[in-house]
């Protein structure tokens, strides 16, 4: 006997032959009420990806806010980031992620494109803080801040829009 899925029951014994001709079945509720249907376990890699392309770019967030670098244009960056990492990683039908291999080099891309602008976050915020050392220096002089302005000591220059234009 066939049931249509998410009825939860599940035939017990064997059919035993009624009065009239008519079989009865004794039925009782299945064990795994919560088990995900076909569509919801192939749609959890997709949706994974999506949840780990939110996860870098908050990590990025907290970052720039422990830095105390995070405002609108910065919160604005990341967010246009988050919608295209999600639209980059997990672009394709659910079905499309149950390949291994495909699922694999997604997530690892992932990974990889989140430390790389992990990195370039990073280099923009000391460019920043060393912007933030130099104009108080320029304003109160080197021997107040106890920091030396020259060239060397200061990180590589990162442009503000390389969030943006990360590929």
């Amino acid at each position: 006997m066939l049931f249509p899925p998410r009825t939860h029951l599940q035939v017990v014994g064997e059919p035993v032959l009624g009065s009239e001709g008519v079989s009865v079945v004794t039925l009782r509720p299945t064990l795994f009420q919560k088990v995900r249907t076909v569509e919801e376990v192939e749609a959890s890699r997709k949706e994974s990806l999506k949840q780990l392309a939110s996860s870098v770019t908050w990590d990025l967030r907290n970052q720039a806010v422990r830095d105390g670098k995070f405002d609108s244009a910065c919160a604005h960056q990341l967010d246009v980031l988050e919608v295209k990492l999600v639209a980059e990683y997990s672009g394709q039908a659910p079905e499309w992620y149950n390949d291994n291999n495909k699922y694999k080099e997604r997530v690892m891309g992932l990974l990889r494109e989140g430390t790389k602008v992990q990195t370039m976050a990073v280099l923009l915020f000391q460019d920043l803080a060393a912007m933030d050392v130099s104009a108080a220096t320029s304003a109160t002089g080197p021997e107040a801040t106890g920091r030396s302005t020259s060239p060397s000591m200061s990180p590589p220059s990162t442009p503000p829009e390389a969030i943006e234009s990360v590929p």
